[in-house]
């Protein structure tokens, strides 16, 4: 294009581009998406376009995407900081934290006052186990701005991790003062001892943590020697050697547990509440169906449907498990078998009656409070199982497979 069609092209661009930034910012992205692709069709390199294109493939989950979009944003202007923040947000995206880190540190060296690169680089940092450099660049972002809730909370996660806890505490109070969501930050507080056990964890925390861990969980879990889907699967088939008809995996994840359960159903249906796990189930191929639900709400609504209810590594985040003892009971036909694993609560050494949460914001239940709530809800114990359910910092969890059946129906 020549100079003089891009100088009678510019008026129209300007208006197309003020009206995809207007859309893209109430959520209405396909229209935007469209306005924005015009703007290119224009004005070819056109950077607000092709940066913004790339923000919103990030909306969307797509990192691959968004790459493509900031490198050739990147060969009209790589003096952006802006920019470089974004490749470092589609290169976390997709699971590669060194490439953010080299990203965010780019960003900083264009504008070191850039308060967002400085907390996404704590970010990094934390998956990295770098604790105390998160830490100070979690600080550098307070500075530049107090008021920022997710530096606050960035640095209170970096201490927690660094099992500097006091700390922690103080900087989750700060991140909560800032506006930070009084839920979650009730739930990290009460890991620490510092406010009421909760009856489960907050849904958003759960979805958020599923959603950063898909790209890498299996590696993650199989290298800390978990082997509680093989064992499920092996306490089912002990009761049930010729299988089962409709098998329900709820908190499926990336379906490491439908993988050991296909052999043995006829029809397998996953739910998780993580997107980004659910796309990594369905890549595996072993599920008739995949949902997007919450445990108890996704029993709820399927009443008498279940041959068998599986629940790996999943009551983990609830405490309270009145609720889902008795969605399991009414989803289950009157033969029913509900297998699930659970971190064990010893009574006897440690403070609370029935169950805790941990430092690591994972509830843990008593044999005791399991065998209770089964009986409230018209289980049978069929089969306990104690085994050592993940490893974490060389030391074996201590837990329990365990298999109810529904009784009295």
């Amino acid at each position: 294009m020549d100079n003089l069609q891009r100088r009678a092209n510019e008026p129209h661009v300007r208006g197309l581009m003020s009206s995809a930034i207007a859309l893209h910012r109430d959520g209405r992205l396909a229209e935007a998406e469209a306005k924005y692709r015009s703007a290119l069709e224009m004005v070819p390199g056109h950077f607000d376009a092709l940066h913004n294109l790339a923000v919103l493939c990030l909306q969307r989950n797509d990192p691959v995407g968004a790459l493509d979009f900031l490198r050739r944003a990147s060969a009209i202007n790589p003096a952006s900081a802006t920019l470089h923040l974004n490749i470092g947000n589609a290169f976390r995206a997709a699971g590669d934290n060194r490439q953010a880190l080299d990203s965010y540190d780019r960003a900083l060296r264009l504008n070191p006052d850039f308060a967002e690169a400085h907390n996404n680089r704590a970010t990094v940092l934390r998956t990295l186990g770098r604790e105390d450099e998160a830490i100070a660049s979690a600080d550098r972002a307070v500075a530049l701005n107090p008021r920022y809730r997710e530096a606050h909370l960035n640095r209170a996660h970096a201490l927690d991790t660094g099992k500097r806890y006091e700390e922690a505490i103080v900087s989750y109070r700060n991140a909560a003062s800032c506006g930070a969501d009084p839920e979650e930050v009730a739930y990290y507080l009460a890991a620490l001892g510092a406010a009421p056990l909760p009856a489960a964890s907050p849904r958003s925390y759960v979805a958020g943590l599923f959603d950063g861990y898909a790209e890498n969980f299996d590696q993650s879990l199989l290298g800390l020697g978990y082997d509680v889907p093989r064992q499920l699967a092996a306490a089912v088939v002990a009761l049930r050697p010729n299988g089962v008809s409709d098998v329900a995996d709820v908190g499926c994840g990336t379906g490491l547990s439908g993988a050991a359960l296909r052999a043995i159903s006829s029809r397998l249906v996953g739910a998780d509440l993580s997107a980004k796990m659910l796309a990594k189930a369905q890549q595996r191929g072993v599920y008739d169906r995949l949902a997007q639900a919450e445990l108890v709400e996704f029993l709820r609504v399927s009443p008498q449907s279940w041959d068998l209810i599986v629940a790996a590594d999943v009551l983990i985040y609830m405490g309270d498990l009145e609720p889902v003892f008795a969605a399991a009971r009414s989803a289950l036909h009157s033969t029913g078998l509900f297998a699930y694993s659970v971190e064990a609560h010893d009574t006897q050494s440690q403070e609370g009656d029935g169950y805790v949460i941990r430092p690591t914001r994972r509830f843990a239940h008593s044999l005791d409070y399991l065998r209770g709530v089964a009986a409230r809800h018209g289980f049978t114990e069929r089969s306990v199982l104690p085994m050592t359910v993940r490893s974490e910092a060389g030391r074996g969890i201590p837990g329990y497979v365990v298999v109810v059946e529904t009784s009295g129906a």
